[in-house]
C-alpha cells in the first residue's frame, strides 16, 4: 500500500469549507470509525504494541507516519471552521484529539481486545453531538 493509496488518504483530504458543519463532522466520524476499527488498523496497532519492547522507537515512528498526520489534518479542518466562526476558538490539535476519542469511545479498546463491537452509530452520533455541544458557539441573543 503506497502513501497515496492507504485507507487514511481519503480522510486526510478533508473539505476546506463546509456550510453544514454537523453533517460534515458526521461524515468524517463515519470515515474515522471505518479506519480506526478496520481489521488492518487493529492488527497494526497490536503488532506495534507487541514489538515495542524489542524496538522502542517503533511506536514513535508509527505515530508520526499515521496517527499524527490524521490529527494534523483534522486539526487543520477544525481550525478553518474556527476561523469561519463555526466553532469556538480553542487549540485545534486538542479539539481534533477530543473529536476522535468522542466518536471512538470504548469501541477501540473493544476491537483491540477482540470483544464484539456493537452500536457503532450510537457511539458515533453521541460523540459528534457531544463535540458540537462543547465547541459550537452560542447563538447570538435575539433583539
Amino acid at each position: 500500500m503506497t502513501e497515496e493509496s492507504g485507507p487514511s488518504t481519503a480522510l486526510l483530504r478533508l473539505p476546506s469549507e463546509t456550510e453544514d458543519l454537523p453533517a460534515t463532522l458526521r461524515l468524517i466520524a463515519e470515515r474515522l470509525l471505518d479506519l480506526l476499527l478496520s481489521p488492518t488498523t487493529i492488527a497494526t496497532h497490536r503488532m506495534v504494541a507487541a514489538e515495542m519492547t524489542r524496538f522502542p522507537e517503533l511506536g514513535a515512528i508509527f505515530f508520526r507516519s499515521g496517527p499524527a498526520r490524521l490529527l494534523e489534518s483534522l486539526a487543520a479542518f477544525l481550525a478553518a471552521a474556527m476561523a469561519r466562526g463555526q466553532l469556538r476558538e480553542v487549540p485545534p490539535c486538542i479539539a481534533a484529539a477530543q473529536f476522535i476519542e468522542l466518536i471512538r469511545g470504548e469501541l477501540g479498546l473493544r476491537a483491540m481486545l477482540g470483544v464484539p463491537v456493537e452500536e457503532l452509530c450510537g457511539v458515533m452520533e453521541a460523540g459528534v453531538d457531544t463535540f458540537l455541544r462543547a465547541y459550537t458557539l452560542p447563538a447570538p441573543p435575539d433583539h
